[in-house]
């Protein structure tokens, strides 16, 4: 009993955090290219490789608790 209520705020903090990560791939996209400078690749490949990694944690753990409840 009260569990709708928690589920209802892990749902939209769920989609909350997913729009973040959209917003942090958006921002690396446009940081590629406005500084395609010579040499900078890894730096834009590895933020990019971080909002990738933040979207797989968030999903991961959006189905683990979907799984228990």
């Amino acid at each position: 009993p009260g569990a709708e209520g928690f589920l209802t705020i892990l749902r939209w903090a769920t989609w909350l955090a997913f729009g973040v990560c959209v917003l942090g791939a958006v921002g690396t996209g446009a940081k590629m290219a406005m500084g395609s400078h010579h040499g900078r690749g890894q730096e834009h490949g590895a933020s990019l490789a971080w909002v990738f990694a933040g979207c797989l944690v968030i999903g991961s753990a959006s189905a683990l608790v979907g799984a228990l409840v």
